[in-house]
């Protein structure tokens, strides 16, 4: 580091910016410019504080400035992040970025008006595509689900191998707060695991991804219904308690926000078992009175075991940790 800063001292100029891009003095910099001269050119070139490389590129003037040729950009670690050409203080032809592997992970095609093109996706450049170990998940559509009654809901992501994540969560009702079909006492459990394989050919934990989900949830609430029977209709309040397993297989995409910050959006297709008692007579639970175009309250609220369909679909939000 110290032969740098000799060597810089001696070339034609050198700068140094704080980390709001501001030219300060050298005790609080965050990076530093050296410029030369080559020929009929001036190159520039920008280090970390640690003596690595940030950006380099040319000049044909400094004043104005006219940014010409190769720019390249520099990981903190030394490895290559992207390159491409300048012309005029634009961006021209193709620019190539890389993972921190050193594979290419995304291609521009720059136009002459400042627009490009996308040759390889744009949500797989290093800015978006990201590794994590481990990432808290909080589930916030949970919080208002109008179907089951809210919940809150709290899991953990963590890294197996290459681009192979699991994901454990585990959650409770809120009590006394109604949902459709239950009117008071709302209590339960709710665990889920899940087996995520993510498509990027990087070995990442990041973007997109396909996995397979295994839910449970034991709940028990206080429902209150109307019955359908020979005499005058009456209504009471009863028990209901359910035990419900799913296997769901979904796809998502999860994507990072300001670093450490994790937005994780899924849809998913599977099949549900749904096994539940009550504290109805045989004949009353028979003759639930429906509620609604959909009945869900029969469905929900009577004693039997069933399969259905299950469709999954949400966000999650979390905060990733090396």
């Amino acid at each position: 580091m110290l032969w740098l800063l000799v060597s810089c001292s001696a070339q034609m100029d050198t700068v140094y910016y704080s980390k709001k891009g501001e030219v300060c003095a050298p005790g609080e910099a965050a990076h530093f410019t050296c410029t030369t001269r080559q020929g009929d050119h001036f190159l520039v070139t920008n280090y970390y504080l640690t003596g690595v490389k940030k950006a380099e590129y040319t000049c044909s003037s400094l004043h104005p400035k006219v940014e010409e040729g190769v720019c390249t950009f520099w990981y903190k670690d030394g490895k290559l992040e992207c390159q491409g050409m300048l012309s005029n203080n634009m961006r021209t032809g193709i620019w190539t970025w890389y993972n921190k592997r050193g594979k290419i992970s995304s291609q521009l095609r720059y136009k002459a008006d400042g627009d490009y093109e996308t040759l390889l996706p744009l949500r797989d450049r290093p800015d978006t595509l990201f590794d994590s170990r481990y990432i808290l998940k909080l589930a916030p559509l949970s919080l208002i689900d109008p179907y089951s009654g809210p919940s809150l809901r709290m899991g953990l992501e963590f890294k197996l191998k290459g681009n192979i994540a699991g994901y454990v969560e585990c959650g409770g009702y809120f009590p006394q707060v109604s949902s459709n079909y239950a009117v008071a006492a709302n209590n339960g459990l709710i665990n889920k695991v899940e087996l995520k394989y993510y498509t990027n050919k990087e070995g990442m934990c990041g973007g997109d991804y396909f996995s397979i989900e295994l839910f449970n949830k034991y709940q028990s609430y206080t429902a209150n219904d109307s019955f359908l029977t020979t005499k005058p209709v009456y209504a009471k309040s009863y028990q209901v308690y359910k035990d419900v397993t799913c296997l769901t297989f979904k796809y998502g995409y999860t994507k990072q926000w300001r670093k450490h910050f994790v937005f994780d959006s899924f849809v998913g297709l599977g099949i549900r078992h749904h096994t539940s008692s009550n504290t109805l007579t045989t004949y009353e639970n028979d003759h639930i009175e429906s509620i609604g175009d959909y009945g869900l309250n029969v469905s929900e609220n009577r004693a039997g075991s069933y399969w259905f369909p299950n469709i999954d679909f949400g966000v999650k939000v979390g905060y990733r940790f090396k």
